[in-house]
């Protein structure tokens, strides 16, 4: 349907008359009748009813005009939308997200974001690394924050922005922390761990690489929330991931521990020949800002 006939039949039902609504419109009555009769063919309902008092909507026409009232709202809204999307201002961005990032780096970063545009949303899904790439790849997240390995798939791009870190965490006031010295491996043999489940990297990066044996978990959990929980109340003991500006829930604290000399790159991965919404983009611009921002070479607190 032509919807330049919506103008001629609110036209006709504003002014109540076909001959009025003719010259308002620049055609000739019988002109009117003929667009108005092929409409209604088309529409397969009258829309007016006919006296000497002029034109008045039928209850189809009532409906129809209501109904294109409607559509040329969305339509107006549709268009607005898209120039809010072509410049990064609206859509949605979906992130697949190490724990680590959940500190401090990606709520700034979205919080740039929402003051800059209010109206992109973001939809973020946690988990181990390994399966963030593979939503990644299945294109079920726009982008991956994680790790930026060497090994990663051709068809896999990754812009690193920090050096991941892996540290000791405890309770503050633990026995370990008493030490008033860099805590070595065997000091660790008197208490639990919680470590992350065997999907998570954590532990190889923090054991196997250092050519440590891993830990007996007394609780295995990739819940990062759960994890500190359980520290703040027991005298066990973990490690974490650690990037650039992160800080530790009130009542834990990092130990010094030279075994875990672990750094690596992470950043934001994402397919290589895949085109996305500016609004990605312009987050990515937002996360690589707050990276700088509070990067620090060494010593994070």
């Amino acid at each position: 349907m032509d919807v330049h006939k919506v103008t001629l039949v609110r036209r006709i039902a504003e002014l109540g008359n076909l001959s009025a609504a003719a010259r308002d419109l620049g055609f000739s009555q019988p002109a009117l009748t003929k667009i108005l009769a092929r409409l209604e063919d088309e529409v397969g309902a009258r829309l007016f009813d006919r006296s000497p008092r002029g034109m008045t909507p039928t209850p189809s026409g009532r409906f129809f005009l209501a109904r294109m009232e409607r559509f040329e709202a969305e339509m107006r809204g549709l268009s607005r939308d898209l120039r809010a999307l072509g410049a990064g201002r609206g859509g949605e961005v979906s992130l697949g997200v190490g724990q680590f990032w959940l500190g401090r780096l990606l709520p700034m970063a979205i919080g740039r974001m929402a003051r800059m545009a209010p109206n992109v949303r973001f939809r973020i899904l946690t988990g181990p690394r390994s399966e963030s790439i593979t939503r990644l790849m299945r294109g079920e997240v726009d982008l991956v924050l994680g790790r930026i390995a060497d090994d990663m798939p051709g068809d896999l791009m990754g812009e690193a922005m920090a050096d991941v870190g892996m540290s000791m965490v405890v309770r503050a006031g633990h026995p370990l922390a008493q030490l008033g010295r860099a805590v070595r491996f065997d000091d660790t043999s008197a208490f639990g761990w919680v470590l992350p489940a065997d999907a998570d990297p954590t532990t190889q990066y923090a054991f196997v690489d250092n050519g440590l044996p891993t830990p007996e978990a007394v609780v295995l959990t990739v819940a990062h929330s759960l994890t500190v929980a359980i520290l703040l109340d027991t005298d066990y003991i973990t490690v974490m991931p650690e990037i650039a500006g992160n800080r530790l829930p009130e009542g834990l604290c990092r130990l010094p521990a030279d075994w875990l000399g672990w750094s690596r790159r992470a950043g934001v991965i994402r397919l290589r020949d895949r085109t996305l919404l500016p609004c990605c983009d312009a987050f990515v611009d937002q996360l690589r800002a707050v990276v700088h921002e509070v990067q620090r070479p060494s010593g994070w607190t």
